[in-house]
């Protein structure tokens, strides 16, 4: 179906992001820009709608499903619209890797290497939010860093719609919401399936609890949540509807931001602590025309530390030859997300880390 939509399209289908149909009149979504597609048939569109309703076993006006292939589809027709409107987002077959990111200008080394490092932490369990506004890249750049886990660990990733791609052949788990069973119940299910990582593909409502719980029994957590800026991220999981107390929002340990500037950037890193029961954060990155580091990570060393028995010297010299790893193979040309995740892997069992 969307081969067919993509054919008149000046755009790369890999480039593809979503295609949107208004009424007969197509538009497509790709590489930060809008483009017009071209018409379809009154009869083309009617035969769109009756496959989506096929797709979906639904026949209601309303319409939220998923393809075999792993495309997101929205119909809404009349009588709650003045004419149909289908929207298409579609699942990437190739993920883009973290090298790409920084090919795109999305982040640098310097962060990529700091990601990196929180995805292992010498065994200690870093817990990680990335915060963002609508189409600012957030699951995106969730799913490149995914690709940086170490391949022996069992990742549990917990979804409405399917999006996350980690192309990772062992112990990966993919749990989806349905009508009997919403987030909050898959990650308190999630617990009983001896996770090392919980990933979250969009943290609303009382299921933050549960995460944060998973936190506390020391089991990692990424997740993403839609905020402007860390503060809003970590007021967002305080009040309602998520209602997570303070004392646990301190087990957060990084949350980075993701804003659209014309093209998406990552605008922010910070760290998360507690001091005299109130919430501190220490900024690492922020996007000022560049990136500009303001301070080595100092609350992330220090907890790092205490569980690995590594001086937090050695940390920070781990942390900064992940990023020249990064930086070698950039040069080198290597993209593909399957040949960064091989490339990774060999860099665990170079130095045993597991």
């Amino acid at each position: 179906m969307i081969d067919k939509l993509l054919e008149d399209v000046e755009l790369s289908y890999e480039d593809v992001e979503d295609v949107m149909i208004n009424g007969t009149k197509i538009f497509v979504f790709g590489n930060d820009k809008m483009f017009s597609a071209g018409n379809l048939t009154d009869e083309e569109v009617c035969g769109l709608i009756r496959d989506i309703k096929r797709i979906s076993g639904k026949t209601s006006p309303m319409i939220d499903c998923t393809t075999r292939e792993g495309h997101r589809i929205n119909l809404v027709v009349p009588p709650i619209s003045v004419e149909p409107y289908i929207t298409v987002r579609r699942f990437r077959e190739n993920p883009l890797s973290i090298l790409e990111l920084i090919e795109m200008g999305m982040l640098n080394e310097s962060i990529a290497g700091f990601l990196w490092f929180c995805m292992d932490a010498m065994g200690t369990n870093i817990n990680l939010l990335i915060a963002g506004e609508c189409r600012s890249g957030r699951t995106t750049l969730l799913n490149a860093i995914l690709g940086l886990l170490p391949d022996d660990k069992r990742v549990i990733t917990i979804e409405d719609t399917l999006e996350l791609n980690l192309k990772k052949e062992s112990n990966w788990v993919r749990l989806k919401t349905t009508d009997d069973a919403n987030l909050q119940v898959l990650i308190e299910n999630s617990l009983r399936m001896r996770p090392d990582k919980i990933v979250v593909g969009e943290i609303r409502g009382r299921e933050a609890i549960d995460m944060v719980i998973a936190m506390n029994i020391g089991i990692g957590v990424m997740g993403t949540v839609r905020a402007n800026n860390t503060k809003d991220a970590l007021a967002k999981l305080h009040h309602e509807p998520e209602r997570v107390p303070k004392e646990l929002i301190a087990l957060l340990d990084v949350v980075v931001v993701t804003r659209n500037v014309g093209s998406r950037v990552v605008y922010e890193v910070c760290e998360v602590g507690k001091h005299d029961k109130e919430i501190e954060l220490g900024k690492l990155w922020e996007f000022k025309n560049d990136f500009i580091l303001k301070h080595s990570p100092i609350l992330i060393r220090h907890k790092i530390s205490e569980v690995s028995g590594l001086s937090e010297g050695e940390i920070l010299k781990e942390i900064k030859k992940r990023e020249r790893m990064l930086k070698n193979l950039y040069r080198k040309g290597i993209r593909d997300y399957a040949e960064v995740r091989d490339m990774v892997e060999r860099y665990y069992e170079k130095h045993e880390i597991n």
